[in-house]
């Protein structure tokens, strides 16, 4: 515990699981009126890249503004943080800030995430939001129950599926598919939320990583079979697998890795929009500067202060990786490298899954391997990689 309290203001980092930025941005069918306003209050970054397509990795990358391979946990398994690795509730309560955290999911207390938090609260992910959880949440605040000024974290698991949402919510004029309908409640819920803090209140809104979605609803119908046929497989023994034509984690593609990060607070621009790629493992880096917090060596992240105030920052390229329980061979885990026109993957315990290498620019779905065709950019997108891994960066 910090010896005394702070004067600063209150932090809030919420983290929605699941939210695609794309949809964040208002494409798409969902209906999020205050999100819309929310972007014009802040500052948002438009090509922020997750370091994962899986959660624990992600939330260890948001807290500590370090990859995987330094801060220790690799997917939602066995994994726990580094016991040398800082994290960002930490250098927040050594500044005297009060510090919690509202979790689910797979984000237990055995990760080690819970590390620098006074409270660390793991919930059912059937206490969502439009339940006596969400009410208590916002009671708490509302009555000021937290000890100020705090630093909180809210994981939030209405996106994922299976998406949650309240009855009245559950309407096509809220979208034409499950997560679209539950990104229209979910706006109304984060619009109470975040109404209980002052104005000076620091709020990051971003996610763990983002979510395959079908087109239509046939397409979530088909699915909604897929899912059910993989089940009954695993029940019987047959198989190991998982559908992959929804959900997270089998792959790095754009729509799994491209999330929203959104800063706001006196030291964010109202209405600024930022194109450059950052990375998740910059939002830690971020606070740091803005509150003068000790992370300690080694981190991968770095502030994006220069930016926000209009000021030049050299693009770095970002790690990722698809490392989930879902994949059954870690032969098979994939990791990469992503800049901010051009994307690499390979398998680094199989050879024999072909290298892949894709030019942003022009081919944002992946549709097209240039590997073959472009051996000069493959061989510079390797030397990034082993750079970033190598801690050479």
């Amino acid at each position: 515990m910090g010896s005394s309290r702070a004067n600063g203001p209150n932090v809030v980092l919420i983290v929605v699981d699941c939210l695609r930025n794309d949809h964040f941005l208002g494409e798409g069918n969902a209906r999020i009126p205050f999100l819309e306003r929310l972007r014009k209050k802040g500052t948002v970054f438009t090509q922020a890249i997750s370091t994962a397509s899986s959660t624990s990795p992600c939330l260890a990358s948001i807290l500590t503004g370090r990859y995987s391979f330094k801060h220790g946990i690799r997917n939602n398994g066995p994994h726990t943080l580094d016991k040398g690795v800082k994290t960002i509730a930490e250098a927040f309560r050594e500044k005297g800030y009060y510090t919690i955290a509202e979790v689910t999911g797979p984000l237990g207390e055995g990760l080690g995430l819970d590390r620098g938090f006074d409270e660390y609260n793991f919930r059912d992910i059937r206490k969502h939001t439009y339940g006596r959880w969400g009410e208590e949440l916002i009671g708490r605040i509302k009555e000021k129950g937290l000890k100020e000024p705090f630093f909180l974290l809210v994981h939030l698991w209405e996106l994922h599926r299976m998406r949650f949402m309240a009855r009245e919510f559950n309407k096509a004029r809220y979208g034409k598919i499950a997560y679209e309908r539950a990104l229209s409640c979910l706006d109304s819920y984060l619009e109470k939320l975040l109404g209980c803090f002052d104005e000076n209140t620091v709020v990051v809104l971003t996610a763990d990583h983002g979510e395959k979605i079908p087109a239509n609803k046939m397409q979530e119908y088909f699915n909604h079979l897929c899912f059910a046929f993989y089940a009954v497989l695993r029940v019987m023994g047959i198989s190991k697998g998982y559908c992959r034509r929804e959900s997270h984690g089998f792959d790095l593609s754009e729509e799994l890795l491209r999330i929203p990060l959104l800063l706001k607070g006196e030291a964010f621009q109202k209405g600024g929009v930022i194109e450059q790629q950052v990375g998740q493992v910059d939002i830690a880096a971020t606070l740091a500067e803005l509150f003068g917090l000790n992370l300690g060596k080694g981190i991968d992240g770095r502030s994006l202060l220069p930016l926000v105030k209009g000021k030049k920052l050299q693009e770095w390229p970002v790690f990722v990786e698809a490392t989930d329980l879902k994949i059954p061979r870690k032969g098979d885990w994939l990791e990469g490298v992503r800049t901010g026109r051009w994307k690499y993957v390979h398998a680094a315990q199989n050879p024999s899954i072909p290298e892949q290498l894709f030019d942003l620019k022009y081919d944002a779905k992946q549709s097209r391997n240039l590997a073959a065709e472009r051996q000069d950019v493959l061989g510079a997108m390797r030397e990034k990689l082993q750079a970033l891994k190598g801690k050479r960066f």
